[in-house]
């Protein structure tokens, strides 16, 4: 255990919280075999079509570079009527924030998440300090714990960011220059989405390269994704996506689970672990897909938001 002291930009009293440090331990695709085929639990006996869905076309040509940062925090919370008040008081003070893309809470037992993304570091930074006094009150509470917080962006945006998450113990992923998104800064709305959150151990770069290539090109054929980019920290290799629903988000597992189940069974990297965070509605559309994979479902709270249009 060790001790993280949290300063927040504006004027908060310091305060201190154990964090007590978790290592998510999931099954990598070879020790699936009573789950999946033993070749690969990502190449599917019957491929999803890729689905038309009913919003604006996001065709390549319309992709942009996917520039926005990213807080990826993990907490265990041990009274939810108590950590309650605290949650609904940090939605309401993001609603104020200009830079804010989307942002709300999921659940899965007693692991909570916080899915929320910025338009820059500057925004990044002014979130942290908005919502700082809020969370210490309720992690000084004993209501919650903070297991683990990541920020993914590009290197210039995340060096914004480190005077407000280097005291929580932040752990910084850079993203690479190929990925892109479809979404732009828009009006508040209520509307959930689905977010694949994967992390992978990549032995071998180089023999991962085309391989990731490959998933960023086939990804920006399917018309349901939101953003898709791969972000990198040492050895460790994560996804940052998000489609329009659950349809759409299984569609893209069988899209490029060929070309990620070879990589994974040529060595050059493993999968640690994949969650799924979106509606209990779109959640249920996904399982058929990644249940083989080990997926854990994070189900979305009711008033999460997006401030974003595609």
């Amino acid at each position: 255990c060790r001790v993280v002291r949290w300063r927040t930009v504006a004027s908060v009293a310091s305060w201190a919280v154990k964090v007590k440090c978790q290592v998510w331990k999931m099954r990598s695709l070879r020790s699936l075999a009573l789950l999946v085929a033993p070749s690969c639990a990502f190449r599917m006996s019957a491929p999803l079509p890729l689905r038309k869905v009913a919003m604006a076309s996001t065709s390549a040509s319309g992709a942009a570079p996917e520039q926005f940062c990213s807080i990826v925090p993990y907490f265990t919370v041990a009274d939810w009527a108590a950590a309650e008040p605290g949650l609904a008081e940090c939605v309401a003070k993001t609603k104020t924030e200009e830079g804010c893309l989307f942002y709300g809470f999921t659940r899965s037992g007693d692991k909570l998440h916080c899915r929320e993304a910025y338009v820059d570091g500057a925004a990044t930074a002014a979130h942290l300090a908005n919502v700082g006094g809020t969370l210490g009150a309720m992690l000084e509470s004993g209501a919650a714990k903070l297991d683990s917080i990541e920020i993914h962006g590009p290197a210039e945006e995340l060096a914004k960011t480190k005077e407000a998450a280097d005291p929580l113990g932040a752990v910084y992923f850079e993203t690479d220059a190929d990925g892109f998104k479809y979404i732009r800064p828009g009006a508040e709305s209520a509307k959930g989405f689905c977010s694949i959150i994967p992390y992978f151990t990549v032995a071998d770069w180089e023999a991962a390269e085309p391989g990731l290539a490959e998933c960023v090109a086939k990804t920006k054929t399917e018309e349901g994704c939101l953003f898709y980019g791969f972000t990198r920290s040492g050895d460790k290799l994560h996804c940052r996506e998000a489609y329009v629903d659950g349809a759409a988000t299984a569609a893209h597992l069988a899209n490029v689970g060929g070309t990620l189940g070879a990589m994974l069974e040529s060595g050059a990297a493993k999968l640690d672990s994949i969650e799924i965070h979106g509606p209990a509605e779109e959640l249920a559309k996904t399982k058929e897909a990644a249940d083989p994979l080990g997926a854990v479902y994070f189900e979305t709270d009711a008033d999460g938001f997006s401030k974003f249009m595609v």
